[in-house]
């Protein structure tokens, strides 16, 4: 952190997060992937194998029929669209399992109770304070205790807010703005957050490193040089 005084914490907070006063430095890093996100969604949507996922195996854009998505309107291998307009939200509804997927919108996304997104990446141009927002309950990634493959990732040009029992396993999470949690958080198998904002969460949080699994999260390159 650039600042240790920055952190909040409660009283118990060094006692409950066993390992974080020795892992604490004062320092600062340029997070390059954040000024990404915009060629990042381009990228995605010209089909360019920089961005675009392996799993994708179709040249073909499938748009949705309707701002309310179901399991019926998913295709596997498919880049999937949606353009909003005024104030409407493209939601996925409950229980909905986004598999082998990739979803570009300039909505915000909605994600309703129990939905599962496994192996694929959800995309919002959206700029508001909830571009992505969630029902309890969202499992971002497959839980594999680690495994190759199954991870996903969340990307948006503005914030997410997510409520309880928010489930990630190997995946990603980029935002411009703020990426928000309440409790019971749980990242224990490999999650990486990074916003252009804050990143704040509640109570009963658990996160973990993972040292594989997480092989499709999207990269900035750094360059060191050497005398």
């Amino acid at each position: 952190m650039t600042n240790l005084g920055d952190i909040e914490l409660p009283n118990s907070g060094y006692k409950t997060n066993i390992g974080l006063a020795d892992a604490l430095r004062e320092g600062s890093w340029n997070i390059r992937i954040i000024k990404r996100i915009d060629a990042l969604i381009s990228g995605l949507l010209s089909f360019d194998p920089l961005y675009l996922p392996s799993y994708i195996t179709s040249n073909n854009t499938k748009t949705f029929p309707t701002r309310n998505v179901t399991q019926k309107d998913l295709v596997e291998g498919r880049l999937h669209t949606y353009t909003c307009s005024g104030g409407a939200a493209l939601t996925i509804k409950s229980n909905v399992i986004v598999k082998n997927a990739v979803i570009v919108t300039s909505c915000e996304i909605k994600f309703e109770q129990g939905v599962k997104i496994i192996n694929s990446v959800v995309a919002s141009t959206n700029i508001s304070s909830k571009s992505m927002s969630a029902s309890s309950g969202l499992q971002v990634g497959l839980n594999d205790n680690c495994a190759n493959g199954g991870g996903s990732q969340l990307v948006t040009t503005g914030s997410m807010s997510f409520p309880s029992d928010l489930q990630i396993y190997g995946s990603q999470l980029l935002a411009k703005g703020n990426i928000s949690f309440a409790a019971n958080a749980n990242g224990i198998q490999g999650a990486a957050i990074v916003a252009g904002g804050e990143i704040s969460g509640t109570s009963n949080m658990s996160m973990g490193f993972c040292g594989n699994g997480m092989e499709n999260n999207f990269h900035a390159e750094y360059f060191k040089l050497e005398y």
